[in-house]
Parts: structure tokens; sequence; C-alpha cells
């Protein structure tokens, strides 16, 4: 193997090795980036969830004073 055969099997080899590396950070950008989403939508739902059951519980709260007000003004 000559020189110049040498040399253009290490720059293939690096050039291999930088595409890697690249495709690597990438990789775990595109995950980093799903798992952020995925997260995002999660405390979006806990939230919703939440609050719906808040509103659940108020109107029920409103619902048994209004019907003891009414029980009130019947007696």
């Amino acid at each position: 193997m000559g020189p110049v055969e040498f040399i253009k099997s290490c720059f293939i080899i690096a050039c291999v090795m930088i595409s890697f590396a690249i495709y690597i950070k990438i990789s775990f950008a595109l995950v980093d980036w799903l798992v952020e989403r995925i997260r995002e939508a999660t405390l979006e739902y806990k939230i919703k969830r939440s609050l719906i059951e808040y509103l659940e519980s108020k109107r029920e709260s409103l619902e048994n004073r209004k019907d003891l007000e009414e029980h009130e003004d019947e007696v």
C-alpha cells in the first residue's frame, strides 16, 4: 500500500466516523425533542384532568347547596 492509498483510506475512515458521530448527535437531539414533547403533553393532560375534576366538584358543591336552599325554603 502506497502513501496515497493510505491517506485515502484514512480519509475515508475519518469521513465515516464523522458521519456516524453526526448521526448519533442528531439521533440524541431528536430523542430529547420527542421526550420534551411527550413531557409537555403529559403535563397538559394532567392539568386538564385536574381542572375537570375541580370543576366537577365545584358543580356538585353548588348543586348540593342549591338542594339545601330548596329544602330550607320548603320547610
